[in-house]
């Protein structure tokens, strides 16, 4: 088969384009397509592509070449659709990233609120558990005092009892 967009034959091969509307063949070269743009192509893109002139035109038996600017304008168009699309598509990514985010910051706060509320009731309960040392800690010296006194007072007695008791 020939190209469409020079009339010479298309040796079958990665550098091709085939028309999804008019079943036309061209050579990217024929459409002012370099090789690096080629290769950035996706497989649907490249399935669902149109020639110039089927997008102009309705259907058309036998395509024409068309000039190298109208190939280009209809080319820059095919990428200006693409990127809007691709932009409404990160757009929509961008969206949920941001409302996935909001619903993990909320966790994060309703954690942190809750860590909050525990470190005051702990610090309350430190503070009890002080006061009870506290406590404790003079009741324990207000003891030892009585046990000494009473050491005192009943070393005193043994010593005062009479030597035939001793």
């Amino acid at each position: 088969m020939n190209c469409a967009g020079c009339n010479t034959i298309c040796k079958p091969g990665p550098r091709l384009l085939n028309c999804h509307a008019c079943d036309g063949i061209y050579h990217i070269e024929c459409l002012n397509i370099k090789q690096q743009q080629y290769s950035s192509l996706t497989e649907e893109f490249k399935a669902a592509w149109k020639c110039p002139r089927a997008i102009m035109l309705p259907v058309v038996d036998n395509p024409t070449c068309l000039s190298p600017c109208d190939t280009l304008t209809v080319f820059k168009e095919n990428i200006k659709s693409s990127l809007h699309d691709w932009r409404d598509e990160m757009e929509a990514s961008i969206t949920k990233l941001n409302d996935d985010l909001k619903f993990a910051l909320n966790g994060f706060r309703e954690e942190i609120c809750t860590l909050r509320a525990e470190h005051e009731r702990l610090k309350h309960q430190t503070v009890d558990i002080s006061h009870d040392v506290s406590e404790l800690k003079a009741s324990m010296q207000f003891l030892s005092g009585e046990q000494d006194d009473f050491k005192k007072k009943w070393t005193a007695q043994y010593v005062n009892l009479p030597t035939n008791l001793a």
